[in-house]
């Protein structure tokens, strides 16, 4: 499962991050093509007895940065998106990550 290991190595990210303390919620992007589902179950699998596990995580879309072949416009979206302003094709010039731990809150003492 692809998932779990993109969980496992953002897990480990957090750890040394937060010194293992309890957070209170998390977010965590995830790239085009990784399923939220499976990264929810690999979360919950793999925070289970640790200071991670009562952590609210908001599952959010990373997006490509992508430029506009026509009118040479920069938009986020997927790879395959059309332009908003003109409705072309764009080339992607920033892939999303896979997955990526974005802000944390640490529990309450």
């Amino acid at each position: 499962m692809h998932e779990r290991e993109l969980v496992e190595a953002a897990l480990v990210t957090l750890r040394r991050a937060t010194r293992e303390l309890p957070l209170s919620s998390v977010e965590i992007a995830l790239g085009p093509g990784i399923d939220r589902f499976r990264a929810a179950l690999a979360w919950r699998d793999l925070t289970t007895d640790t200071p991670l596990a009562p952590a609210h995580v908001t599952w959010e879309r990373a997006q490509d940065l992508l430029r506009c072949d026509v009118c040479d416009r920069e938009y986020t979206g997927d790879g395959l998106e059309s332009c908003p302003y003109c409705g072309n094709d764009g080339t992607v010039i920033e892939a999303a990550l896979p997955i990526a731990v974005g802000r944390w809150v640490f529990a309450a003492a």
